[in-house]
């Protein structure tokens, strides 16, 4: 399944195209699906309860919420914040939610979840599970700094809606609203369903008479308040005007204020320049292909394969994984996450097309009158190793 139909298969039945021009961070959207069964194949308790008793989590990977009577990292862990498991259980027998903070970074769906996301929204994404207890709730109504999409796994909650204080906060804004005043909408999320929640929409949830494990899939996005800064550093470096000091006199109370509004005009007009914006354009986009972690479940199956390669083997594109070409005259660069791979431009149409197509043979890749079988296998395990394609057993 590619990026694009991971998104699809989790708004169905709402259009992609409805999704982003009506709802992406302007207004929620709450879609029930009346099948319990339908994210059967993302999560599990069992699987929570795997990872909280057979790993050895620290806080924040794991922390507790509760909204009347919060407790504090201490009470549930050791002087290294080595989590203490039968405290945390017990503190969830007593109306606490236990909140698997990161948990893409421990499990394979959550991580494939992300690194679809990522792909369709330019953004980096993270999944945070909340397992509340039933008759209880976690927080007081508040808002996110960020879009998130709330996956319902098991049992239900009863959700409350808002009014929106603030249009795109970032984390700078902080919320805690003790009297958010009256609900604009408020509904049960049952298993199967999925709830999207814009950042800034003020909201809270509790469980009745059952627990509930939903997943919070956030999107960490870009903004331009993190682009302006870039381009005033980048800027800074080349232009001397910006680097020097305010006038001596600038705290005077007789300081014209005009005077150092036209120096300050002219440095505004400088940040227009186009060839400074495109380079921190490509610096950003850099920055998110470096964070952009790759999945690599089965890589040392996928290492042990290539010595085995024939021309028969199926070969499948990761679509979770990005990657990015750029042409430098007579070669060519793959960026992927923190890796380069540099290949002669004679093979551009090759790689493009191992990277571009879904399922293939080896010997249906295209060139092969100048790229023979040793050269294809010699890419092959680049790109493998790099985690942008892999092997299927024949």
């Amino acid at each position: 399944m590619n990026s694009r139909k991971y998104l699809k298969w989790l708004i169905t039945p709402i259009k992609l195209d409805d999704f982003f021009e009506e709802y992406w961070e302007n207004k929620p959207l709450l879609i029930s699906r009346s099948d319990s069964s339908y994210w059967d194949n993302l999560l599990t308790q069992d699987d929570l309860e795997d990872i909280i008793c057979s790993t050895h989590l620290r806080y924040p990977e794991i922390s507790l919420a509760h909204r009347e009577h919060p407790v504090g990292v201490e009470a549930y862990s050791d002087d290294h914040e080595v989590i203490n498991i039968s405290k945390v259980f017990q503190y969830f027998a007593e109306g606490h939610t236990i909140i698997f903070n990161y948990l893409n970074r421990y499990s394979e769906k959550m991580a494939e979840m992300c690194r679809m996301m990522e792909v369709e929204f330019s953004s980096r994404f993270q999944t945070n599970i909340y397992f509340t207890p039933k008759n209880s709730q976690g927080f007081q109504a508040h808002y996110d700094s960020h879009c998130v999409f709330i996956i319902q796994i098991k049992g239900s909650k009863t959700w409350r809606l808002y009014n929106q204080p603030v249009k795109y906060p970032t984390k700078e804004y902080i919320s805690n609203d003790d009297n958010p005043g009256e609900p604009t909408q408020e509904f049960e999320l049952k298993a199967g369903d999925i709830l999207y929640i814009p950042r800034g929409l003020v909201h809270d949830a509790n469980t009745s008479d059952q627990d509930s494990i939903h997943i919070t899939l956030g999107a960490l996005v870009y903004t331009w308040a993190d682009t302006l800064p870039e381009i005033l550093k980048s800027i800074t470096l080349k232009d001397e005007s910006f680097r020097r000091s305010l006038p001596l006199d600038f705290i005077d109370p007789n300081f014209d204020n005009e005077t150092g509004y036209e120096v300050y005009q002219s440095l505004i007009y400088k940040l227009l320049d186009k060839s400074i914006y495109n380079q921190v354009m490509t610096e950003m986009h850099a920055k998110f292909m470096k964070k952009h972690k790759p999945v690599m479940n089965g890589q040392f199956k996928q290492l042990q394969l290539i010595d085995q390669l024939t021309n028969t083997f199926n070969i499948n594109r990761k679509v979770e994984n990005i990657c990015k070409i750029e042409i430098k005259g007579d070669f060519f660069i793959v960026f992927a996450h923190e890796i380069q791979l540099n290949f002669p431009i004679n093979l551009l149409l090759t790689v493009e097309f191992m990277l571009n197509t879904t399922e293939y043979k080896i010997q249906d890749i295209p060139y092969s009158e100048y790229v023979g079988f040793a050269i294809k296998r010699k890419v092959i395990k680049q790109l493998i190793k790099a985690s942008l394609i892999k092997i299927i057993e024949p």
